[in-house]
């Protein structure tokens, strides 16, 4: 704000400007009151404006912190579904190889090693047991 003694006073207000100058019949001084009011007024708007502004800052930055939590929960969840799908599978592969021993089995076309060594093999692959093969360890999908 600047204050001429001259009988002017200019506001500037970022873009806005306001003048009050002496006119004939009423002095700048006499309009102080008129001019103070319009600087409250204005300080008033720009108090709320910034208000706004910080509440909407603070809305988006909280929709930030919900997309990322719920990106997070989807990213969690498809982990879960994966692994869900890796056990089926193993499931289905223990189941195969079950019936291809039993089948072997009533076949007689492999030694009794042969299918004691098979059995093995299914049971480590069963994803309802938590065996480790002598030599392959930990079943792994990978």
């Amino acid at each position: 704000m600047k204050l001429i003694i001259a009988g002017e006073v200019d506001v500037l207000n970022g873009c806005t400007e306001k003048e009050w100058y002496d006119a004939k019949s009423v002095k700048i001084e006499n309009k102080l009151a008129v001019i103070l009011a319009y600087l409250e007024l204005k300080a008033d708007k720009q108090i709320e404006w910034e208000r706004k502004k910080e509440i909407e800052r603070q809305i988006e930055e909280r929709e930030k912190e919900l997309k990322a939590y719920n990106d997070k929960i989807i990213a969690i969840e498809r982990v879960a579904f994966d692994e869900l799908m890796d056990e089926a599978d193993r499931l289905s592969r223990y189941l195969k190889l079950s019936n291809f021993i039993k089948q072997i089995e009533n076949d007689q076309s492999r030694s009794e090693a042969w299918i004691k060594w098979a059995k093995k093999k299914a049971t480590w692959i069963d994803p309802r047991n938590d065996t480790e093969d002598e030599i392959l360890g930990k079943f792994s999908n990978t």
